[in-house]
């Protein structure tokens, strides 16, 4: 019977207890504000103006990070270089996260490896940033030796093996485990990128 009133006394102190404490704990939860801005279709100037009015909006708004939605084939090189520049301006005021949907493909990569984390659809593929000219052709050596720069630069930026991002834009790169070499540039799956944390995930 003693043991019964105990058993009744200490269910009705953890139940006092816990009316008296959830509504604290609510009312502590933080609310954090993001954005999701798509980077669909070609890379180029358009899409520029179109990121700077959403990240000026994001920043006006209070949102602490950013999330990129990337399904791009690639795009222009110059338009791809401003952007990445505006990325890593807004980096220092918000966190900026991409998430490939499902491709990010030639400045698709580039503008990825720009941001603070990337996160990957199971269908995702990141790289064959190869460049070529406005009639579809190979670059020169000139324009070739600097997206390479811009691609090791990019993935440096980032804390990412520069190796990979080479690999996706140079053909001589022997990554035979990935599919990379003897002619072919280098595209990472969602699986491949996070085993070479590519991704986080």
């Amino acid at each position: 019977f003693m043991m019964n009133i105990l058993i009744r006394r200490l269910l009705l102190f953890v139940i006092l207890v816990t009316a008296v404490t959830l509504p604290f704990i609510e009312s502590n939860a933080k609310t954090i504000k993001v954005y999701q801005v798509p980077i669909e279709d070609v890379v180029e100037k358009g899409l520029f103006k179109f990121l700077q009015r959403s990240f000026s909006e994001a920043e006006a708004a209070g949102a602490e990070a950013i999330i990129l939605d990337i399904n791009t084939p690639g795009g222009f090189v110059d338009a791809a270089g401003d952007i990445a520049k505006l990325l890593d301006t807004t980096k220092k005021k918000m966190e900026v996260i991409a998430y490939i949907n499902d491709d990010a493909l030639s400045a698709g990569a580039f503008l990825a490896l720009h941001a603070d984390r990337i996160y990957m659809s199971p269908n995702g593929r990141i790289g064959a940033a190869a460049v070529i000219d406005a009639a579809g052709n190979a670059a020169d050596d000139k324009a070739e030796s600097a997206w390479q720069a811009a691609m090791e630069n990019a993935a440096k930026s980032s804390g990412r093996d520069p190796e990979y991002a080479l690999a996706m834009v140079d053909k001589s790169y022997d990554i035979p485990k990935y599919r990379a070499g003897v002619g072919k540039l280098l595209t990472l799956t969602a699986s491949d990128a996070k085993e070479v944390n590519y991704s986080e995930g």
